[in-house]
């Protein structure tokens, strides 16, 4: 039987560490022999898994590499991408000699992972949007941003304040690609204009004193309230593991927690940790919002005062509007 050339590339890249796993950690070279016996008999989840646990006991290039390998031969593209480039990221860093075919191994595969793009049109209203893909949420980051996605059948959720829940099945082929617009309902005139970078037509009236400052304070005292809801989440998540690997893993006892519960706690008190920084960093930005909104110099207005802050998103453009009279 002729084996390809980026096969048996991938098979060295593979076993080049597998005699230092062996001897750094016996049990991370367990997991990777137990992943070789269930590649070897096609059994992909159960293989991949196991690749997975070994690079977690033993993490490096090598052991990346054999996730990437594991996934390749499911047939699950972008994550045996991601895992190409995590090591070429390992490799580089340490002038590693396989990183020239970390590289080809890239450039062959990377031709036929699929793309799909998730977009908005120029004047949807994004408030309370929440878009999921195969169950796993989208960041208002990735909309408009081309994303690489495994071959086959992925299904698209998507919903306004939890109201007219949408739901799409995109099928990908190797190599093939998808534009996806969300279909969601339209900003009112108003808002499209603050979306479009608040350009002033000739009809049209310059903005009083100050609302720009106070614009500029009301977004950043919402991205900050954002970032502390985004560590409370995250804080209780974190709780949330601890308590649990404390009870499976450890006895009860932080003194008593197996090799398993050393990790789970572990991994635990630094996502609290991260919590706490983003806490930090939320708050930071909620006081200056604050303090910008309340400086912005003050001018004689009529009518109503009232407004709200609206997400928008497009393409080339995310971040909110700010609706109303100043």
């Amino acid at each position: 039987m002729k084996i390809a050339p980026s096969s048996i590339l991938v098979l060295v890249l593979v076993c080049g560490l597998a005699a230092a796993a062996r001897a750094d950690n016996p049990q991370a070279d367990a997991k990777f022999q137990l992943g070789k016996r269930l590649l070897a008999q096609k059994h992909y989840a159960e293989a991949c898994e196991a690749f997975e646990d070994s690079n977690k006991l033993e993490p490096g290039i090598g052991a990346e590499l054999n996730v990437g390998h594991c996934y390749e031969e499911w047939g699950k593209l972008a994550t045996a991408y991601r895992a190409y480039d995590a090591a070429l990221t390992m490799a580089t860093r340490v002038s590693d000699a396989r990183v020239a075919k970390i590289k080809e191994r890239i450039e062959a595969l990377d031709a036929q992972v699929p793309r799909l793009t998730l977009e908005v049109a120029k004047d949807a209203n994004t408030a309370g949007l929440v878009v999921t893909l195969d169950g796993q949420p989208v960041l208002a980051s990735a909309i408009g941003t081309e994303q690489r996605v495994d071959p086959g059948p992925h299904r698209l959720e998507y919903a306004i304040g939890g109201q007219t829940k949408r739901t799409k099945t995109i099928p990908l082929e190797r190599g093939g690609s998808s534009d996806i617009t969300l279909e969601l309902p339209h900003l009112a005139p108003g808002a499209v204009a603050a979306a479009n970078g608040g350009r002033v037509g000739a009809s049209e009236t310059l903005p009083p004193p100050g609302q720009k400052r106070r614009v500029e304070g009301a977004i950043t005292m919402e991205a900050g309230a954002v970032l502390m809801g985004v560590a409370g989440v995250l804080t209780f998540s974190a709780r949330g593991s601890y308590k649990d690997s404390l009870a499976a893993d450890c006895n009860n006892s932080p003194s008593m927690c197996d090799a398993a519960g050393l990790e789970t706690t572990h991994d635990a008190r630094r996502e609290a940790n991260v919590a706490t920084v983003v806490f930090g960093v939320g708050a930071a930005a909620a006081v200056v919002g604050v303090v910008l909104y309340v400086t912005a110099p003050k001018h004689e207005t009529h009518g109503e005062h009232a407004t709200r802050i609206v997400p928008v998103a497009s393409p080339d453009h995310v971040g909110f509007a700010v609706l109303g009279r100043f």
